[in-house]
């Protein structure tokens, strides 16, 4: 059975879903099978995975018969030469008109991968089962206040945070840190991803963060969700519920 995870903020504009991409395609290179779910109806998701013409179905036509769920699963190819990967180890999906039969969706989701990562729309209200909810967030107070404010339906297991589009230089003008935000929101800090051009570049050509070269070297956001997805992986104590 696979861990699902919900990305979410308070606001628009953090960068969650290019953190869903990245997230997934090097848990992908961890080895791990990956679906990830487009939850949000002005989401780009697709896009970011370099699959959107491809998507003929979504989890709705699923659940409503008009396809199987195999059907609206489409496979991510996008993968680095020399890089085994297993059929259906790196899957998308629109939840298009599902959402009131995802919670049993993800159940069956969840059996087909070891991680369901699930992109949730912006915003201060969080409805969608999930183990995990991953909070993106800029490096600002305002970010820090709305991420503060979200809702969420029922309790999360655990909760952790990306901080975002980080710029150092001008954190350290205003004498800010991202204990900051940590004592905003309220939740661990995941990691942080510094601002890059690299994140940029590879949404605009569909293209997975992990499987994308810019320069000859890993950029930095691409080491930061590198180690991100490192502490996802091999650290399990993570996911342990804290009393309290």
């Amino acid at each position: 059975m696979g861990r699902a995870v919900v990305f979410i903020s308070g606001k628009g504009g953090t960068g969650k879903t290019s953190a869903v991409a990245a997230v997934s395609s090097y848990l992908v290179l961890q080895g791990k099978s990956v679906v990830c779910v487009d939850a949000d109806p002005l989401g780009g998701l697709d896009l970011a995975l370099g699959v959107g013409e491809r998507t003929l179905y979504n989890l709705g036509d699923a659940a409503g018969g008009a396809c199987s769920l195999k059907d609206a699963l489409i496979e991510i190819n996008e993968v680095p030469p020399g890089q085994a990967r297993h059929i259906g180890q790196f899957r998308f999906a629109s939840l298009g008109t599902g959402d009131s039969v995802f919670a049993a969706l993800a159940e069956n989701l969840k059996k087909r991968c070891d991680w369901l990562l699930i992109d949730a729309p912006a915003g201060l209200s969080v409805d969608y089962p999930a183990d995990t909810a991953i909070y993106v967030v800029n490096a600002d107070s305002v970010n820090y206040r709305a991420a503060s404010m979200i809702g969420v339906s029922g309790d999360f297991a655990n909760s952790f945070m990306i901080a975002n589009r980080v710029k150092p230089n001008l954190l350290a003008r205003f004498d800010a840190t991202l204990d900051d935000a940590i004592d905003t929101v309220g939740v661990r800090l995941l990691g942080y991803v510094p601002e890059d051009e690299t994140v940029t570049t590879a949404m605009l050509r569909g293209r997975p963060l992990a499987f994308y070269k810019l320069h000859s070297d890993e950029s930095p956001a691409q080491r930061s969700y590198r180690e991100i997805c490192d502490r996802l992986v091999n650290n399990a104590d993570l996911f342990y519920s804290r009393a309290g």
